[in-house]
């Protein structure tokens, strides 16, 4: 190989590497241009001002100059930091252009794409823990969320689909807080965020409503018996008049089933229960409704109370009206005794004594008018004592009408003498 042709060899591999530095540089400043390009269009288009030029965007603009975050850029927010987070955001965006000039309705705008936790804390490194009446909030506990799960509208705040809503919105409402607290995502139960200001009780819900919490709602037979003595635990039995509540006999029974009108906290005591409470279970069917159930007589036992007594009344109905319920009297009750009360008679049975020792003859109401003659209804009827219907029993052989009743009679009617006036012989000797 001669000389001449190494040479052009040598201009050969010159010329090309010429061309491959040449296009290399090429390739670097078209790069270069083009990152700068795209870099300064990112930057151009990353201000707030930009935000407004799509109609799709204003009521966003809008709604951001309002909002608690007027004196931040959009980017700032919205953006991730960073150039490659930049270029990331610009090249997400171009779908935005698209459904822009498309106006393709099926895919809109990601106006509400979720801000980075991370982003927030740079801002707000700290956030305080909201202390409410009977909770708090704990940030720690909701880490795995972003921050407008809970603080939504803070931003954006009339912009659509959202709502004006008030200043407090930045503590979170309890609409936002049950999109993760419905029972599956979270537990909804009202103890998850409320520190009960009493005893365990139950589940909350069974006496408070999430509209009021200091007004809880009437008592039902789904609050348990065991919710109640928690607060009630030396439950006393009650003592009335002439009978005596128990509440260890109506263990089985929830509280509601009897005070049903009971609101806490704004009485101290339970409601007084009514007759008409009462009788929904003593119906006859469901427990007994006889009054001797929960009423202590005050006299001998006589049967039934109605018999005698009415709810309405205590005092004891006439003997007529006894009679006619089926009460049975140690005599008929006729005439003059027919209207009379039984205490006319029994004074002494509300001391709980002597109705049963009452006697049946006459005289032990009447006492003795005729010295010793006690056979009463020989001469009087239960109609009325007088007229008095005596008939005198005939005396052989002598006019006793013309003398006096102690002739024959000296030591009272129950017996007679004849010696008074015949000596030891008697009439007709």
């Amino acid at each position: 190989m001669n000389g001449s042709t190494l040479g052009r060899e040598e201009k050969q591999r010159t010329y090309r590497r010429r061309r491959l530095t040449a296009a290399t540089v090429l390739v670097i400043v078209f790069v270069v241009l083009l990152m700068g390009t795209a870099l300064g269009a990112a930057h151009l288009t990353s201000g707030s001002g930009m935000c407004q030029r799509c109609h799709e965007m204003r009521p966003y603009y809008q709604s951001w100059q309002h909002s608690a975050h007027r004196s931040l850029e959009c980017a700032q927010c919205h953006i991730p930091s960073g150039t490659v987070g930049l270029l990331l955001s610009k090249i997400g965006a171009l779908r935005e252009v698209y459904v822009h000039i498309a106006g393709e309705g099926t895919m809109p705008l990601q106006v509400d794409s979720k801000v980075p936790r991370a982003t927030c804390l740079s801002c707000h490194p700290e956030p305080t823990d909201a202390t409410y009446a009977s909770s708090s909030f704990a940030h720690a506990a909701h880490t795995s969320g972003v921050c407008s799960d809970c603080h939504r509208g803070l931003f954006h705040p009339t912009a659509p689909p959202a709502k004006p809503v008030p200043a407090a919105a930045k503590l979170g409402t309890m609409d936002n807080c049950l999109t993760c607290h419905d029972g599956t995502k979270a537990p909804k139960s009202c103890g998850a965020c409320h520190t009960a200001p009493h005893k365990a009780s139950g589940e909350c819900g069974a006496c408070h409503t999430p509209k009021s919490w200091s007004q809880p709602v009437a008592l039902s037979v789904s609050v348990s018996r065991e919710a109640c003595l928690t607060c009630h635990p030396n439950v006393q039995d009650v003592s009335l008049k002439n009978s005596t509540f128990s509440h260890v006999a109506h263990m089985a029974e929830a509280c509601a089933e009897c005070h049903d009108k009971q609101l806490h906290p704004s009485k101290k005591s339970a409601t007084p229960v009514s007759m008409a409470s009462c009788l929904t279970c003593h119906d006859g069917t469901t427990a007994p409704n006889t009054c001797g159930v929960c009423h202590k007589a005050t006299h001998a036992p006589f049967g039934e109370c109605d018999l005698c007594h009415t709810a309405k009344s205590w005092t004891p109905v006439s003997a007529a009206e006894a009679a006619k319920r089926g009460f049975d009297h140690p005599f008929a009750l006729k005439g003059r005794h027919a209207p009379l009360k039984c205490a006319s008679c029994h004074k002494s049975s509300a001391a709980g004594k002597g109705a049963a020792a009452l006697p049946t003859k006459c005289v032990g109401c009447h006492g003795d008018r005729h010295n010793g003659l006690t056979d009463c209804s020989r001469c009087h009827k239960t109609s009325g004592w007088t007229p008095a219907d005596f008939a005198h029993p005939g005396v052989s052989g002598m006019n006793w009408r013309g003398m006096a009743c102690s002739d024959c009679h000296p030591n009272g009617y129950a017996g007679h003498t004849c010696t008074g006036c015949h000596g030891s012989n008697g009439p007709g000797d």
